[in-house]
């Protein structure tokens, strides 16, 4: 029913556009019984990657600290970036 995400065009969409940022960037479960979304592919919680910036960090900083791929850390700021600010415009 539903086709590869991968396999679509990208959506004109923005707000669609942000969704699959996330869903490409975040693990909601990574391990049975965890309750910490973590960045795909790695065990850093997106948390910790939010408290690193409230700390001054460059998106750079933490994907080299904690070698992470810069643009996975990038497409999960700007898709939580651009849920949160389209949230509160429609308010």
């Amino acid at each position: 029913m539903f086709a590869d995400r991968r396999n679509r065009p990208p959506s004109s969409n923005p707000f669609i556009q942000a969704l699959g940022n996330l869903s490409e960037s975040v693990d909601p479960h990574p391990e049975p019984h965890s309750e910490l979304s973590v960045l795909k592919g790695s065990r850093m919680p997106v948390a910790k990657i939010l408290l690193e910036i409230s700390k001054d960090a460059k998106i750079s900083e933490i994907a080299e600290e904690y070698e992470l791929d810069v643009g996975q850390v990038r497409n999960f700021i700007e898709g939580l970036a651009f849920l949160f600010s389209h949230s509160l415009l429609k308010k």
